[in-house]
């Protein structure tokens, strides 16, 4: 059995529409593989899940055996012969299933409220001191989530040798409405 957190083009997840990807994608297999009882399969997610009313209709989905990618599940509307359950969490999605396979969650806002993304802004910079005043500075906008820091933070550590984290990352609100961005709040 195997459990990785894909960052290959051919399992990337398409957003469709309005949708926006909250999740990496996940995969656990061997894929397509039945089991004899479930498991639960976290998912962290960017999504603010912190007002009273939802903002929110969050889909699983997952990826055939082709690379298309269909619905699993939209959450909230599960029933008894759903393939999984989804406990949905403010920084996680815990997925009840019986079939292994590529997974990843999907958003879209519900009207009229706009629904918001956490994000994070990770700046980097050269090691060395600068002696000209010429300095390159990288810039990320990733999903706030534990796995999205760790990609450019490896790559650039391992790949450049020369950048480093300026600081901690600086934590981005972007409300979502069927037209995306509306409006970036620092936290």
């Amino acid at each position: 059995m195997y459990l990785i957190i894909n960052k290959w083009d051919k399992t990337t997840l398409p957003s469709e529409g309005s949708q926006t990807v909250l999740s990496p994608v996940v995969s656990c297999g061997p894929s397509g593989m039945l089991l004899n009882r479930p498991v639960v399969l976290t998912l962290p997610h960017c999504a603010q899940l912190d007002t009273p009313t939802p903002d929110w209709t969050l889909t699983l989905k997952t990826q055939t055996h082709q690379g298309a990618w269909e619905e699993v599940l939209t959450v909230g509307e599960e029933t008894l012969s759903s393939p999984c359950y989804l406990q949905l969490e403010e920084e996680c999605c815990h997925v009840l299933m019986e079939q292994l396979g590529t997974y990843g969650l999907v958003g879209q806002s519900c009207p009229p409220q706009p629904a918001c993304k956490r994000l994070q802004l990770a700046l980097f910079a050269p090691r060395a001191p600068c002696l000209s005043l010429d300095y390159s500075l990288r810039i990320y906008c990733i999903h706030d989530t534990l796995h999205a820091l760790k990609v450019p933070l490896v790559c650039l550590s391992l790949c450049l040798q020369m950048s480093a984290l300026i600081r901690l990352p600086l934590f981005l609100i972007v409300h979502v409405t069927l037209r995306f961005l509306l409006r970036i709040e620092y936290q």
